[in-house]
């Protein structure tokens, strides 16, 4: 994913839910949500983006492997569940929304 700048990042969080080794920009959005989980470059850096996708190839079973360890860690921090209670948190019948789930 080699942007300049977003506002978060849905389709990194949907590659490691794909157990997908994640590529991207060297941005503060993408180290919140990827933390350890992506191989990052300089997006302004043809070389860097190259260097980062021949380490990520010769690295993929591993990168999975890391994936697949917090995957748990993962579904907690950007679920369903997570989400629509970080986004019904503020409205009264949330607690029932969620209680039907």
């Amino acid at each position: 994913m080699p942007s300049f700048a977003e506002g978060f990042g849905i389709p990194i969080i949907e590659a490691l839910a794909a157990n997908t080794p994640v590529l991207c920009s060297d941005i503060a959005v993408f180290r919140e949500v990827a933390g350890e989980l992506a191989e990052y470059f300089d997006p302004f850096s043809t070389e860097a983006i190259c260097a980062a996708v021949t380490r990520a190839l010769a690295r993929q079973d591993e990168w999975r492997s890391r994936i697949r360890d917090r995957r748990a860690e993962l579904a907690g921090r950007f679920g369903y569940q997570t989400q629509a209670r970080d986004f019904l948190g503020d409205y009264p019948q949330a607690e029932s929304l969620m209680a039907a789930q």
